[in-house]
């Protein structure tokens, strides 16, 4: 099977860790993945409310230039940049009248969308592609002292017709690839695909800040030392977020939040700078001592001892600055 990838915006931005594991967890796994030639974004910004045709011909241009290169299957690891080049791509082939209006935009960048291609999540191809049981038998470092709460978060399961390839209610892809790895799974099923309050973080931060403290206190009470999550807004929520939660409610939480990429790279070997653990906001540390793994890519300054939550505020400012 061929493979292209689309980065999208926020992997080749504020979500580089997820990039640059996602790339290291692929290549560990004998996965040629070459980017998509001059990608542009998929359509997140332009919203079907704004401007229903640029929202169609956005991602169906990434579509078009895919199906030029002869690939079998797009990978997109944000789930809203999947979410959109899937979604368009069944409904182009679906739709003879939207087909032919969207391509006659491509057709001034001598381009063509023909439907060619299927569009997969990191997540599907790594469950369902690889498989758990060639995860397994590529194990290098024993896990089972994580206890991992998967977070799915609203887009990678839904809609069914397009995101079928797990549960909507109770997913277990993130599940299986934790265990198969030798993690210990917490029951976290009334939180797994619950609104991380993405949309709402600028317009309503008060209403998001109190669902991410939800999700967050649910992985804690559920005995997790560890969550994993497919999506970069879920990730930014839950990682970056985490301590201005601490800061409001006045609580403590100290959950790291990984994208699975870097859990999948961990059990199969890979050194944590390879896999953008340096770049988490909340710091790793803790689990890569549980884990017996040396954690050189944190923050250091000479002569001076910088404090677990020192070190995440200097990320967080970091991190506004990408």
């Amino acid at each position: 099977m061929k493979y292209a990838y689309y980065p999208g915006c926020s992997l080749v931005s504020s979500a580089k860790e997820y990039n640059i594991a996602s790339k290291a967890m692929f290549e560990a796994l004998g996965i040629d993945t070459p980017d998509i030639e001059d990608w542009n974004c998929c359509g997140a910004t332009a919203g079907h409310a704004i401007n229903h045709t640029l929202s169609l011909a956005l991602p169906a241009r990434n579509l078009a230039i895919a199906e030029e290169s002869d690939v079998d299957t797009i990978i997109a690891p944000c789930s809203e940049c999947f979410h959109n080049l899937a979604t368009v791509n069944k409904q182009l082939r679906e739709n003879d009248h939207e087909r032919r209006l969207v391509n006659s935009v491509l057709a001034d960048a001598d381009l063509e969308f023909k439907g060619k291609t299927e569009v997969k999540h990191a997540l599907d191809v790594v469950a369902n592609d690889v498989g758990y049981e060639r995860l397994s038998e590529n194990r290098k470092i024993d896990l089972s002292k994580l206890r991992i709460a998967p977070y799915y978060g609203c887009l990678v399961v839904r809609p069914p017709d397009v995101a079928n390839f797990d549960r909507v209610e109770n997913p277990q892809t993130m599940d299986n690839i934790a265990k198969a790895l030798g993690a210990e799974v917490v029951d976290y099923a009334d939180y797994k695909t619950a609104c991380c309050g993405g949309a709402l973080i600028l317009p309503k931060e008060d209403v998001a800040l109190k669902l991410i403290k939800n999700l967050l206190l649910g992985a804690k009470r559920a005995g997790a030392n560890c969550i994993i999550v497919p999506c970069p807004m879920c990730h930014m929520n839950l990682d970056a977020k985490q301590q201005l939660v601490e800061e409001t409610f006045g609580i403590s939480i100290d959950i790291p939040i990984l994208y699975f990429p870097q859990l999948v790279g961990l059990g199969l070997g890979l050194d944590p700078a390879t896999l953008g653990l340096d770049k988490n906001i909340t710091s790793p540390r803790r689990i890569l001592d549980l884990l017996g793994i040396e954690f050189t890519g944190e923050i250091e300054v000479p002569g001076v001892s910088i404090s677990l939550e020192e070190e995440g505020r200097i990320k967080r400012l970091v991190f506004e600055l990408r």
